[in-house]
């Protein structure tokens, strides 16, 4: 699964590798390439930098929606207990 795309390159959800290993891995890469090379550093440092805030972001996302099943989960739970509680009990009088 792809969480981050920047000019064709697709970032894998989870990327959080330094600068210096983006450095290698991508500036072989044509859309950074075409940079002028002053240029270059400044740009793939915004880009990695974007990449990891965008994987934090999503990490932090997908905490809060596990989080939010978990309590729904819990609340299902407690109701089929209180349910199946009252479900077979005969009131005498």
């Amino acid at each position: 699964m792809y969480r981050s795309v920047y000019t064709g390159i697709k970032f894998a959800k989870g990327y959080n590798r330094s600068f210096s290993e983006f450095k290698t891995e991508f500036a072989h890469v044509e859309c950074f390439k075409r940079i002028p090379h002053k240029k270059r550093d400044a740009e793939m440092k915004k880009v990695h930098k974007r990449v990891l805030e965008e994987t934090k972001q999503f990490a932090k996302d997908e905490a809060k929606a596990i989080e939010e099943q978990g309590k729904e989960a819990e609340k299902n739970a407690k109701d089929e207990l209180s349910n199946s509680g009252n479900k077979g009990e005969k009131t005498d009088a």
